[in-house]
């Protein structure tokens, strides 16, 4: 999804190579939207013999095929690169909610059972995840509204649909720098440099939750040889984004290929 985690990291990724100059030809980057990342898995699995193509993505192409029927490509079906970063998310509101802290939302998700409701993508996504976490730690109870795509789950927030979502914060930050969203708390391992003051679930006092992780991958027909290469290729670009103020500003844990 454009300005999602997966597209971020990607576009870094083809801009690092380029100004390296690893490869003799330039990476473009096309989003395939939809299906929380089904129609772009099925994109990719059609591209028998094309070793031009890579995927980016999250972990949600491992659990589609487990719960959506138009998820027809399963993980085993491609041929996995290497696992690039984790990710962190953070819980934002309205910036004119009335809930200052996630126990505030908590606190009245208690006090009216069902009433508010979370936006979110698929069941498996870490979105619900965290949301059956905080549930079962809190007693609190609140719906989960599932929508196909990032920019439906933030318009719903915004429209006053939903009360709270779970979010990449590269992919709220215009929004969160506008004022019209709300922090509440971190999924993270430490606090991201932007959003010092906003504590930690676990400083909070709930589950830490987890952070994405952010894998390439190819058809499962390409070569072993072109596999070893990307590989090679990846690590170099990995090495070079880890200093720079996308990767600190995003809270990205690059890991090694």
């Amino acid at each position: 999804m454009p300005g999602g985690g997966s597209d971020t990291l990607a576009r870094a990724v083809a801009q690092m190579i380029e100004k390296e100059k690893l490869l003799p030809v330039r990476m473009q980057v096309v989003n395939k939207t939809g299906g929380n990342g089904s129609v772009a898995a099925a994109y990719l699995a059609e591209k028998k013999g094309d070793v031009n193509t890579i995927g980016f993505f999250t972990g949600v192409w491992l659990t589609n095929p487990l719960v959506a029927t138009e998820a027809k490509v399963a993980l085993r079906d491609l041929t996995t690169v290497a696992r690039l970063v984790l990710e962190p998310a953070v819980i934002a509101v309205k910036a004119d909610a009335p809930f200052k802290t996630l126990k505030d939302f908590i606190d009245e998700a208690k006090r009216a059972p069902g009433t508010l409701k979370q936006s979110g993508g698929s069941i498996t996504s870490r979105d619900n995840v965290v949301r059956q976490l905080l549930q079962k730690h809190t007693g609190a109870q609140w719906a989960y509204i599932s929508f196909p795509g990032g920019g439906e789950r933030i318009s719903a927030l915004l429209g006053g649909h939903v009360n709270m979502m779970v979010i990449e914060p590269q992919e709220a930050g215009e929004h969160i720098r506008a004022g019209t969203l709300r922090v509440l708390a971190q999924i993270a391992s430490k606090r991201l440099s932007s959003f010092q003051n906003v504590p930690l679930l676990k400083e909070a006092g709930y589950p830490n939750g987890f952070e994405t992780q952010l894998w390439s991958a190819y058809n499962h027909t390409t070569a072993q040889k072109i596999i070893q290469f990307v590989q090679q290729q990846l690590a170099q670009v990995l090495k070079l984004l880890v200093p720079l103020q996308l990767a600190l500003e995003m809270g990205l844990q690059v890991l090694q290929v």
